[in-house]
């Protein structure tokens, strides 16, 4: 009796399953679709999509949605979820050859002109380290003709989509999830002009690998680093309903992070690299700056010989609004130009940015002086007490450019230390670093020298 009653539960609820409406949703119904992206590779998508569906229980079938996306971020409203599933795409070789095993394929063998095949069925028994197949009662491990399957099973499918058993009418659903796959940074084009003034033209390079195309998408960018530890869209879904502002694209703080929205749409195609303009400076002051860095001489021993040493070369200027920027300034690339005085662009070095707020001062590294010189020499090394030592340097500083220069001598010092005597002033701007500012006439060579005491 209580199996019949088993039963009878499980036939009516398998019947109440068949008859429950499934509906097929896919991008033709979206009316909205916007993006907010970080540049931590993650984005928050967030669309409407327009439906009629049936005041009793149904199973919607919600397609186009990225292969990259996080299942435990999806939320929805404007519809009652009883259940909600996500179906990855299962569609490769591996999966439709293991429906087979155990089932009929054809193997497919063509002549060298590629013009007459031979057909032989066979039963696929394993996929596992080579295939093995039965042909005709003899067991093949391995066939030299190509596999052919009839057709592909209903249980495989060609791209993910998530499923929700719902309940009640809907007309309108919004639906918000995470992906992965999605990211910007900064790209910077810096043009240095005449009496070393600066254009900029800042760009948000966004690439999406998320598998999925996005058209017609209104896309934010947020620039810091949120802390990603289970993924949930609280935080985002508030930066996707900021309030609205008329420029073509406008920047906020929100929280600890800055948000850029751009008031307008465009398309954003899987594997594609799109770039969107974020401002543009002109007429920024700067300077250039020299700095010869040893951190890799040792004061505690003698040294013999001669080392040569290498000037970095620095573009530095301050992010503020009587330098004509005062603006946060996103991680990214700066690609550096000289305009030369017949228009032509010159490439002369590239460098990383990090996030950098208004007010703070910026500086580039170039590359490296081509006319100016230094070179090391210890000039006297002696112990005088228990590991305590003094030694004397000597840095050659020449200068084979057409104007002056002033480098910034910068010795990394460990241990305890003081100097007894040196020819140049100096600062020790902190507790390992020497610094003496050098200033050379053009054509000309300068030599500092210094006498330190150390104790490791």
């Amino acid at each position: 009796m209580i199996f019949i009653l088993i039963l009878i539960i499980t036939l009516f609820i398998s019947t109440d399953a068949l008859a429950m409406d499934v509906i097929d949703s896919s991008n033709r119904d979206r009316i909205s679709l916007s993006a907010t992206i970080y540049n931590t590779d993650i984005a928050l998508i967030k669309e409407t999509r327009q439906l009629r569906l049936a005041e009793e229980r149904g199973r919607l079938i919600f397609k186009d949605v990225p292969s990259m996306i996080v299942p435990e971020s999806i939320t929805v409203s404007g519809l009652k979820v009883l259940q909600q599933s996500y179906n990855p795409s299962l569609l490769n070789k591996k999966a439709l050859l293991d429906a087979y095993t155990g089932k009929k394929v054809k193997l497919v063998v063509w002549d060298k002109e590629k013009l007459k095949k031979r057909v032989t069925e066979a039963i696929l028994l394993r996929t596992m380290d080579g295939y093995i197949f039965d042909i005709d009662g003899e067991i093949y491990l391995d066939h030299p003709g190509s596999i052919v399957v009839s057709g592909i099973p209903e249980d495989l499918h060609r791209e993910p989509y998530i499923e929700w058993l719902y309940e009640g009418p809907s007309q309108n659903i919004e639906v918000s999830y995470l992906t992965r796959g999605i990211g910007w940074q900064a790209d910077y084009v810096m043009i240095l002009g005449k009496n070393s003034r600066l254009r900029i033209n800042a760009w948000a390079s966004i690439k999406n690998q998320s598998g999925i195309s996005l058209k017609n998408v209104r896309i934010m960018l947020v620039a810091g680093s949120p802390h990603m530890e289970r993924e949930r869209p609280h935080v985002y879904e508030y930066l996707a309903k900021a309030k609205k502002q008329s420029a073509t694209v406008t920047e906020r703080p929100l929280f600890e992070y800055h948000l850029y929205d751009f008031r307008f749409r465009t398309d954003l195609a899987q594997g594609q690299t799109k770039q969107l303009n974020l401002f543009s400076a002109e007429d920024v002051a700067a300077e250039i700056e020299y700095i010869l860095s040893s951190s890799n001489f040792n004061v505690f021993g003698p040294f013999s010989g001669k080392s040569t040493l290498r000037v970095k070369t620095y573009i530095l200027f301050k992010n503020v609004k009587e330098n004509n920027l005062g603006k946060p300034l996103p991680a990214g690339t700066v690609r550096m130009y000289k305009e030369e005085t017949n228009g032509a662009m010159i490439f002369i070095g590239e460098a990383r940015l990090p996030h950098t707020p208004s007010g703070e001062k910026v500086r580039l590294l170039t590359g490296y002086a081509f006319d100016i010189v230094a070179e090391r020499i210890q000039k006297d090394y002696k112990k005088v007490g228990s590991n305590q030592f003094e030694s004397e340097w000597e840095i050659i500083l020449r200068n084979h450019k057409q104007k002056e220069v002033v480098v910034a001598v910068e010795e990394k010092i460990q241990g305890d230390w003081r100097i007894i005597e040196s020819n140049y002033p100096y600062k020790r701007t902190d507790v390992s670093t020497l610094r003496f500012n050098v200033r050379i006439k053009p054509k000309s060579e300068e030599r500092v020298r210094y006498r330190i005491w150390v104790r490791p």
